[in-house]
């Protein structure tokens, strides 16, 4: 926001400016940005743990346990397909393509600011900034009534309420003296994708998905959620090329809200999975590594480490054995100090 106020007094916003001062003052502002980046970069280093190993830790690997590193890796992909086969994880995995698509449409209201109301370039660069400040506390007021109500609840609700801005935005004619409108039609569609952004990924608990299998779930569930940055492009050139003006980015956000109000469906459709598992007792993702196929890993060292092992065992069990047959009916104890013989 300051750099976009500090922009705003050095261009004024019906100052005619030349390419070549357009192209220096972009080339300033990615200067900036730069020694930005670079900055809070440094202060991440300095703030985060260094995360070195120590010798003693090192040393603590052997041969066992560089053998499970070889047979967890193995089952990798045995792992990513017991997942794929749960219907919550695909389920989920369209929770999160219709949330993103929704907060990759947040990043159109620049164009429609321009196209639609008249304002200069510098002002949609505001309502834009103004847009993505509204992550952090959207986010955290979802997740705090997440944590109330329901993470399903939150969802389904919040889908409804993208859903229903974005209808507002396609709907509404266009009056570019109601600037004001637009911004509240911004600050609702804008709180409520972020709102689902913070909450969706919390949805695994629901699932009770076990928490060894947490990181593979999440990387398959996103290789499929994440894929709106593939076509959201199409879908927005497809809309805006053939309807210039105000009336094409309507359009675009007539599509998002069905796509909003699909997304609702599927939160529903995926907390009735879950709780159809529940009650019968089988979790759909109920998957650990003892269940799959163990994988062989080819390891001169685990045979002897198994041998050994087993060795050790059947000894300890034979030593525990001659003991207890071993062990008179009367001990006797002899009392300290010279005193007289105790039986017990």
């Amino acid at each position: 926001l300051a750099l976009a106020a500090w922009m705003r007094q050095q261009v004024p916003a019906q100052m005619v400016i030349a390419p070549s001062a357009k192209k220096e003052a972009m080339a300033m502002l990615l200067r900036r940005l730069a020694m930005l980046e670079v900055a809070m970069a440094g202060m991440i280093m300095l703030a985060l743990p260094s995360g070195k190993a120590s010798l003693a830790d090192a040393e603590r690997i052997d041969d066992n346990e560089s053998s499970h590193v070889c047979q967890e890796t193995t089952k990798g992909a045995s792992v990513i397909l017991a997942i794929l086969k749960r219907p919550a994880v695909w389920l989920h995995a369209l929770i999160v393509v219709a949330a993103y698509s929704g907060n990759l449409a947040t990043s159109y209201f620049s164009g429609l600011a321009t196209y639609g109301y008249g304002m200069d370039v510098v002002q949609a660069a505001e309502i834009s900034t103004l847009v993505t400040c509204m992550r952090a506390w959207a986010g955290l007021l979802a997740g705090l009534a997440a944590d109330r109500f329901g993470r399903s609840k939150i969802c389904c609700g919040m889908f409804l309420a993208y859903s229903c801005a974005y209808f507002w935005v396609a709907l509404m004619p266009v009056d570019p003296h109601q600037t004001g409108i637009l911004m509240v039609q911004i600050a609702a569609s804008a709180a409520s994708v972020y709102a689902i952004a913070g909450v969706y990924f919390t949805l695994l608990d629901d699932a009770k998905l076990p928490l060894e299998l947490t990181g593979s779930a999440v990387g398959a569930i996103s290789v499929i959620g994440f894929t709106p940055d593939i076509f959201m492009g199409q879908i927005s050139a497809l809309f805006l090329d053939n309807y210039p003006g105000a009336r094409g980015y309507q359009y675009f956000y007539f599509t998002m809200a069905f796509i909003g109000l699909s997304g609702f469906l599927v939160t529903i459709a995926f907390s009735l999975v879950v709780k159809k598992h529940a009650e019968t007792g089988s979790t759909p993702q109920q998957v650990s590594g003892s269940n799959l196929p163990s994988a062989s890993c080819t390891d001169s060292t685990s045979a002897p480490t198994t041998e050994s092992s087993a060795s050790s065992v059947s000894e300890s069990t034979s030593i525990l054995s001659s003991e207890t047959t071993d062990i008179p009916s009367q001990r006797t104890k002899k009392a300290p100090y010279g005193g007289a013989v105790v039986h017990d």
